[in-house]
């Protein structure tokens, strides 16, 4: 995956498909739909569904879009201190040589921020991925996908709107609003009322909803066990903080 792939994406999502994303790109639009075709095969997933109306984002694609927007402006936010910091830099070393009329070497530390914060951002992706698969093949059984699973998830600790769940997971309010209605037809989840907001109506699970996910989660505690295998606590709490610390700095909140 590379920046440019992530420009592309953005740009899809943004103009709503292949023709006016190409045009605003100004690259021709079979290049970009191979792009594309490379990208969610090098993902393993798709990330638009053709429809009608345009390419609308999966579930799946949401999480990679939003990941590319956060990337993209933090790389740009990172090349505007870079030029800063070498503006810096050269009225520094202008400094030293009028003082001492000479030239000082000044030895510049390589920052290797941006590219280890990318390699950081893909990583994640390409887990997120073999975790959704893996929630797939865990939950086909009892008919839960990972994605579905991904929303069911906040369920089992409290009852929660539509947009809570987006938040909570860092997913696109209508990703999440299709999937509800999908497990709504499926009877595994149910809106109720919410006396705080007449408008934003509670999910809740149902009693096939609690049921499904009890023995999907039965077949995760497996594979957690198996997965993290050999694996320190202490690399995990790290993980876990760094992750945290990285949310909340991308502007993540979570659900109160």
């Amino acid at each position: 995956m590379k920046l440019d792939q992530l420009r592309e994406v953005v740009a899809i999502a943004e103009f709503g498909g292949l023709r006016p994303a190409a045009r605003q790109l100004g690259i021709a639009q079979p290049v970009l739909t191979r792009n594309l075709a490379n990208l969610e095969r090098e993902l393993r997933s798709k990330i638009f569904e053709r429809h009608t109306q345009g390419m609308l984002p999966t579930l799946f694609g949401g999480v990679v879009i939003d990941g590319a927007r956060r990337i993209l402006s933090e790389v740009d936010q990172l090349s505007e201190a870079i030029l800063e910091h070498r503006g810096e830099g050269r009225r520094r070393r202008a400094t030293t040589k009028a003082k001492r009329g000479s030239v000082v070497p000044i030895q510049r530390e390589e920052d290797r921020a941006d590219h280890v914060f990318i390699d950081v951002m893909f990583e994640i992706f390409r887990v997120y991925g073999r975790i959704m698969r893996a929630g797939d093949r865990m939950g086909k059984p009892v008919g839960i996908t990972g994605s579905r699973w991904q929303i069911l998830g906040p369920l089992q600790h409290k009852k929660a709107t539509v947009s809570e769940i987006a938040r909570h997971m860092g997913l696109q309010r209508q990703s999440v609003q299709r999937t509800i209605d999908v497990l709504r037809r499926e009877g595994l989840v149910e809106m109720i009322d919410n006396p705080s907001h007449r408008r934003a109506r509670h999910a809740v699970l149902t009693a096939s909803g609690w049921s499904a996910i009890r023995e999907a989660n039965k077949v995760r505690d497996g594979w957690i066990r198996r997965t993290t295998l050999g694996i320190a606590d202490a690399e995990f709490e790290a993980a876990y903080l760094f992750l945290r610390r990285l949310r909340k700095r991308l502007g993540d909140r979570l659900m109160p």
